[in-house]
């Protein structure tokens, strides 16, 4: 006899245990609970040398986060694909900087972009720029 929380898996011989049901599993409280105790592993063991990365929505948020890791990791070139270049120069000044304020001990090069992806003039020029900056390369990634 099975109970209602056991299911057979492939043979009625094997039984597997669920403990949470799929509802309890989506619940909102399980959510803000796993938001809250979740901790990402720190990736250390990448090297991005001799690499170019092209983070669009740089400035901020998540594109900002990233961007300072890749540098972090030890990126040669970062270009912020940004909407407006006055706040992607402000971001390259924050990322100038550790989040401790120490000077960031970095050979790499960033450069600032503009990219408004919602302007279809803006995304032509910026596909234009790159594929001059680029034309020698036999591959992009």
């Amino acid at each position: 006899m099975v109970r209602e929380k056991e299911r057979y898996l492939l043979h009625p011989a094997i039984i597997v245990h669920y403990d949470i049901t799929p509802s309890k599993q989506a619940s909102l409280p399980r959510y803000l609970y796993h938001q809250a105790t979740f901790r990402p592993t720190p990736v250390h063991s990448v090297n991005l040398a001799g690499q170019t990365a092209i983070v669009t929505g740089a400035n901020s948020g998540i594109g900002f986060e990233v961007s300072r890791q890749f540098l972090d990791l030890g990126l040669t070139r970062l270009i912020l694909a940004v909407r407006d270049e006055a706040k992607g120069a402000a971001a390259v000044q924050k990322l100038a900087l550790k989040p401790d304020g120490i000077k960031r001990e970095s050979a790499a090069t960033v450069e600032v972009w503009k990219l408004d992806s919602f302007d279809y003039g803006s995304v032509l020029s910026f596909a234009k720029r790159a594929k001059r900056r680029w034309r020698d390369s036999t591959s992009l990634c």
